[in-house]
């Protein structure tokens, strides 16, 4: 199975620069779609060029039944939600609908471009000059999700990695390119992504400290 990297800016990891200092980055979508990727997911769950399924930050848990049901039943919806929110900011994009794109893209990114429509007019630059034509897109599942707490035990926000794929016009099942999403969500209603695909888990961890558990 082959794999390239793309981002959706058409220059994946340059958000992540842009944001904490407006370094370059390379443009990851130039990569040849046939040619073999470094970010495949192992066996042992790891996938996202390292990114695996991590414990959360302790362990404290409310011994109470009750409690724990209710706790399962929101990391359940939490995690739907996740997927929920990729899906539409994947669909969001491919539409061209950068309004509501926008809204699930992690604000940091938004601030540093100046503003939701300063950075709308980015996103329609960037995708106006993409030459692909794509047949199919698909986003997650979940490649890892986490709970963080905070000393007391009490969840301070929930974090995820999903994975997007994108196959080329006339390419095979087998040849995809291959796009990594970090998500957030402080209070498990809003969901906000950043692309973590080509990132330097240094700078991700400035924007979104606690996606290092």
């Amino acid at each position: 199975m082959k794999k390239s990297k793309a981002g959706f800016l058409g220059f994946s990891g340059m958000v992540l620069f842009a944001v904490l200092g407006g370094l370059s980055a390379c443009d990851a979508s130039t990569s040849n779609p046939s040619s073999d990727s470094t970010d495949v997911i192992t066996q042992g769950g790891q996938g996202a060029a390292g990114w695996g399924t991590s414990p959360e930050k302790d362990s404290l848990n409310p011994n109470n039944t009750d409690s724990l049901e209710i706790e399962n039943v929101r990391e359940t919806a939490v995690k739907q939600g996740f997927e929920r929110a990729a899906q539409a900011f994947m669909e969001r994009y491919r539409e061209g609908n950068f309004t509501e794109f926008v809204r699930y893209m992690h604000p940091s990114v938004v601030k540093v471009y100046g503003g939701n429509l300063a950075f709308i007019e980015q996103l329609k630059k960037s995708k106006a000059q993409d030459p692909n034509t794509y047949r199919k897109w698909k986003a997650g599942p979940l490649e890892a999700f986490t709970a963080v707490r905070d000393d007391r035990g009490r969840i301070t926000g929930w974090y995820c990695v999903v994975p997007i794929k994108r196959w080329l016009q006339g390419a095979a099942d087998g040849e995809y390119q291959l796009q990594w999403l970090g998500g957030q969500s402080l209070n498990g209603k809003d969901f906000h992504f950043i692309d973590i695909t080509d990132g330097d888990k240094g700078m991700i961890y400035r924007i979104m400290p606690d996606m290092r558990y």
